[in-house]
Parts: C-alpha cells; sequence; structure tokens
C-alpha cells in the first residue's frame, strides 16, 4: 500500500493561524492521471496527516500533493503548497 505522510510545524497563534484551522487540499497522480481528495478532518495543531494512496498507485508514480489550511467558518485560508514525489 502506498502512502505518504505530511508533517509540519504548529504556527498558531502567529499572524492570522490558530489551532483549529483545517488542513484541505487533493493529491493528482501524474502517471495515472488520477485525483483524490483529502479528507478534511485533521487540525493544525494535529501536526501530522497520513495519506493512503488508492490500490494500484506505486512509489515509481508521479505524485504532487496540494494542501492549505482553512478556518472553520471558512473565512480565511493559508496559501496553497505544492510538494512532487517521484521515487524514480
Amino acid at each position: 500500500m502506498a502512502k505518504v505522510t505530511l508533517t509540519w510545524a504548529d504556527n498558531s497563534p502567529a499572524n492570522n493561524e490558530l489551532a483549529t484551522d483545517i488542513l484541505h487540499g487533493f493529491v493528482h497522480n501524474a502517471t495515472r492521471n488520477a485525483n483524490i481528495s483529502i479528507a478534511p478532518d485533521t487540525a493544525r495543531v494535529t501536526e501530522a496527516k497520513e495519506i493512503i494512496f488508492p490500490l494500484g498507485w506505486t512509489s515509481a508514480d508521479e505524485i504532487h500533493v496540494y494542501t492549505a489550511f482553512r478556518r472553520l467558518d471558512g473565512l480565511d485560508s493559508s496559501d496553497t503548497v505544492h510538494l512532487a514525489f517521484n521515487d524514480n
């Protein structure tokens, strides 16, 4: 089973960040031209999110992860971060 674990530092309450901001995003598999959503169930204070890829995705695939944190009320969000993975 292919997966990736994202980690970050909880930088709240700096600037406009809140510990309760929720991680949002999606994963694009360029090799297979397929996408999955990241379940919006992880708060900034958690500092980690494991994403399990669908069956058939491998570490050799070209994977792009796009994430941002969004306020619970939806009125503010962070900049989007892009991460690329490929074991080739």
